[in-house]
């Protein structure tokens, strides 16, 4: 009986533990966490990393652009909730923002033809 109510007190004790836990933050990151919905800001208005830093680095908050960085993926990634996953296209970027759509010839003259980047030369059965 004595080994049960020994475990019970253990157990109690590791839940108030943990209940109670609270991670250890490093001191350059206490800062930015005061600073955290100013530094989400400028992200949301696209200010790069170097920016934010150099404004830190005006404000007496001595900061590299690696830790900003660090900083706001972790945070972004904690705040972030059931978000989607873009997902992969196939084709690569600079095909699909080059990409031109196909001209049609309608009249008796051909048309120059636009036609992607390394696709296949196909003749138009209307100009032949």
């Amino acid at each position: 009986m004595n080994d049960t109510s020994t475990f019970n007190l253990t157990k109690n004790r590791l839940a108030e533990a943990v209940k109670n836990y609270v991670p250890r933050v490093s001191a350059k990151w206490k800062k930015l966490l005061s600073l955290k919905e100013g530094i989400m800001e400028l992200r949301r208005k696209r200010a790069s990393y170097r920016s934010i830093a150099e404004i830190l680095r005006n404000i007496d908050v001595p900061v590299s652009h690696v830790t900003v960085r660090q900083f706001c993926r972790h945070v972004s990634k904690s705040t972030r909730r059931g978000g989607h996953a873009r997902k992969a296209t196939g084709k690569p970027l600079s095909h699909e923002a080059h990409s031109h759509p196909q001209i049609r010839n309608t009249g008796s003259r051909a048309a120059p033809s636009r036609r992607e980047p390394g696709g296949p030369r196909i003749a138009d059965p209307n100009t032949i």
